[in-house]
């Protein structure tokens, strides 16, 4: 009967017995008064025993919907503090109810025709002879303005949803207040999510201060205090608690349950074993709760209510990383004896039992779904064990390079933006197919997913470190090594991220290769493509007559391949305006940047276009025409902002500043370029080429323009800005 961290209070065991395994008990005395039964029920609900922490706006929420509701169901997945939320909601509720409140606990009962008699327990209600316990019930609250609470009502679900369903009519004042994993699925019935606990971004850099403002940090922080009394959140600490509670979903008993480790473990020794996590997290209270004493006790107690063909479903969805689509999981689950049809169903009953989390993405319309990353290591457990591993990632795998194959025309043109958000979703799932592939004996489909996805990933701001080094494993497979146009696309890939990236490495050798395999095969993409890049390269390294020959070549063939080859055209006439950028030859630029821009505009694409609107910025600015440039590098900053390129952003902030300089305004570009500096350092990405160079150059400016003490001055400025408010700033003169 004790609830984890909870003690119970005190009934009388000998008729709590009695009633559970349904004997009769003999009256002995008469049934309680009204006024009796307000003290007993008022004084029922369990008293925690530990300190409650954070969810104050969750607690209001809960009243909010109670005093407008007779039912309010409180949902969630286990251990995520539905129970504790009851408590803390049925004490403030008190003095709100005439009659009291009171709290049925129902965690341990297993027949649900019992439910009736466990109210009335805890009512200390008295059977009358010849009476079902239900209608007894009815009579003794049919005037009462009383709260009920059940609480754990998930494992009786359809009995519960009966009694509370046949007390509510019967009961004009009755309010109830349940917790369970899934709703009871009543009319008029309110349900109320809760949530996890607030996570800090393990990506922004925060305080000590800003750290403690979070519940699950709080959380951790005191209940590790509780175990070792000397523990404190400190600058060497803190990175690895935030880990810790980010890994674990900020759900509170597995915080709990890792803050325990504290006497025997490291916060840093924890925050590397979450990989092993259900052999971490074994160590809850003596007094709690069976499935609440670890952390896979908690969900097997979910995973056992469920139908076989929701077992299978729930494992299954275990491959996808990162969330996935209703089209995703018929695609790659309806496998053997879960057909396709059985998806959508089945779906559904995994997100009404909180096993599932479901969310719209109102930009695009979309419906996604995902399991929290601790639930996912459970059910890839459950995926594993069952022997169904390699054929659900095989699905997997096969549905994640259709896509990336259709993406590839896509991002470029007129549904550029809508692709760019789409594989944004699914860049985890597109990272584990490479993995998955790449150690499975499929690296050419690996090579493949990367080759294809190479001009997403550059323009999406994404480090190209990442991306080579997935290419570089996949290419030393054995199937990887073949001379395949899978291969001579990825080394193509290569040689384009050294473009972006400006690698220290000489990748001439890669695309020479790709271009000996495509005139092999006789690939003209990757022809043109090879012809290209090499062009690129022998630019950044000033071989200029070289380049052109390179550039130009590409151009012709991507000509004659029509329409098809419209895109490697732009991309080639962009790259002959760079060309000519370098070379100072300002009217050849402008053309070959204007034809590109005209392409663009045409088919409606954002992405590439804000390049090249961008260098005819770059011109404008170079030219005196401020009042062109800065329009320029405004609408170049929109469009990357439309398709998420935080690099092409931070280029346009840094484009401001350079149109600052032209204009005597050094101390503003002293505070565009820091800024510039210091978010791209923080995201890990870097200018490209032709940005890479005004911005040297402009910064060799300041440097002649400005003593060292007030360059200092307004760089600090600049280093403190966040990305949002670099880019107000940069706008501001627009």
């Amino acid at each position: 009967m004790k609830e984890f961290g909870i003690e119970p209070s005190g009934q009388t065991k000998e008729l709590y017995e009695n009633l559970k395994s349904g004997k009769e008990t003999p009256r002995t005395e008469p049934v309680v008064s009204a006024k009796t039964v307000v003290k007993e029920v008022s004084s029922n609900i369990p008293v925690p025993l530990t300190s409650f922490i954070g969810r104050e706006k969750e607690l209001k929420d809960i009243a909010k919907l109670l005093s407008a509701s007779r039912l309010l169901t409180v949902i969630g997945p286990g251990g995520v503090g539905k129970t504790r939320l009851a408590i803390q909601t049925a004490h403030a509720s008190i003095k709100k109810f005439k009659d009291g409140v009171c709290w049925v606990e129902l965690v341990g009962l297993q027949d649900g025709s019992l439910i009736p008699q466990e109210i009335a327990q805890a009512l200390d209600v008295r059977e009358v002879s010849n009476q079902p316990m239900l209608e007894t019930l009815k009579t003794h609250l049919k005037s009462k303005e009383l709260l009920l609470v059940l609480d754990n009502c998930e494992h009786l679900i359809e009995a519960c949803a009966q009694t509370v369903e046949s007390l509510l009519a019967a009961c004009p004042k009755l309010k109830i207040l349940a917790t369970s994993r899934e709703r009871l699925d009543l009319f008029n019935e309110t349900t109320w999510n809760v949530p996890s606990l607030p996570l800090p971004e393990i990506q922004k850099s925060l305080s000590l201060k800003q750290l403690k403002e979070f519940a699950s940090i709080e959380l951790f922080v005191e209940r590790a205090g509780n175990v070792k009394s000397d523990f404190i959140l400190t600058e060497q600490n803190a990175a690895s608690v935030a880990q810790i509670c980010n890994r674990l979903d900020g759900i509170p008993l597995a915080i709990e349950l890792a803050s325990a480790r504290i006497k025997v473990l490291s916060v840093d020794e924890i925050a590397s074993r979450l990989n092993d996590r259900f052999s971490l997290l074994t160590s809850g209270m003596r007094t709690a709760l069976p499935r609440q004493q670890t952390l896979r006790a908690a969900i097997d107690w979910s995973h056992d209510l469920l139908t076989e063909p929701e077992q299978i479903l729930f494992r299954r969805l275990s491959v996808f990383a990162g969330g996935f689509t209703l089209e995703a999981a018929e695609a790659v689950c309806s496998q053997g004896e879960l057909k396709r049809s059985d998806i959508l169903d089945s779906l559904g009953r995994l997100v009404d039992k909180s096993l599932v989390v479901v969310e719209t993405d109102s930009e695009i319309g979309e419906t996604r779904y995902h399991l929290l990353e601790t639930i996912r290591e459970y059910a890839l457990e459950k995926l594993v064990g069952k022997g169904e591993a390699p054929a659900i990632r095989g699905g997997h795998l096969d549905f994640y390079l259709s896509m990336a194959e259709k993406s590839e025309p896509n991002i470029f043109g007129s549904e550029s933006a809508a692709w760019f958000r789409r594989l944004d979703k699914e860049l985890d799932n597109i990272r584990a197919a490479i993995e998955w592939s790449t150690h499975s004996g499929r690296a050419d489909v690996a090579l493949q997913i990367a080759g294809s996805i190479v001009y997403f990933w550059f323009a999406h701001g994404l480090p190209a470190s990442e991306w080579h080094d997935r290419v570089q494993q996949a290419l030393s497979r054995p199937e990887g090594v073949e001379r395949t146009i899978a291969r001579a696309k990825a080394l193509n890939g290569v040689g384009f991220m050294y473009w972006a990236n400006i690698d220290p490495t000489d990748r001439r050798p890669e695309l020479d290769e790709a271009l000996s395999i495509g005139r092999e095969l006789g690939d003209r993409w990757n022809i043109a493509t090879a012809l290209r890049n090499l062009g690129l390269l022998e630019n950044i390294q000033g071989n200029y007559p070289e380049a052109r020959a390179f550039l130009e070549q590409s151009l012709v063939i991507w000509r004659e391949i029509g329409a098809e080859g419209k895109t490697g055209s732009v991309w080639a006439l962009n790259f002959l305006g760079d060309l000519a950028l370098n070379q100072n030859d300002m009217d050849q630029a402008r053309s070959f940047y204007t034809e590109a821009i005209a392409f663009l505009r045409q088919v409606g694409d954002k992405n590439f276009l804000s390049y090249s609107v961008r260098r005819l910025g770059q011109l404008a600015w170079r030219e005196g025409e401020y009042g062109k440039a800065i329009t320029l590098c405004k609408e170049s900053l929109n469009l990357n902002q439309e398709v998420g390129d935080s690099r092409g952003v931070m280029a346009c902030v840094a484009g401001f500043a350079a149109i600052a300089i032209a204009q005597g305004k050094f101390e503003r570009a002293a505070i565009l370029m820091a800024a510039a500096e210091t978010q791209l350092a923080w995201i890990g990405i870097r200018l490209l080429y032709i940005d890479k160079m005004e911005y040297e150059r402009n910064l060799a400016s300041l440097h002649a323009k400005l003593d060292e003490k007030t360059l200092a001055k307004f760089w600090k400025k600049g280093r403190e800005l966040s990305f949002e408010d670099a880019v107000a700033f940069a706008l501001e003169e627009t």
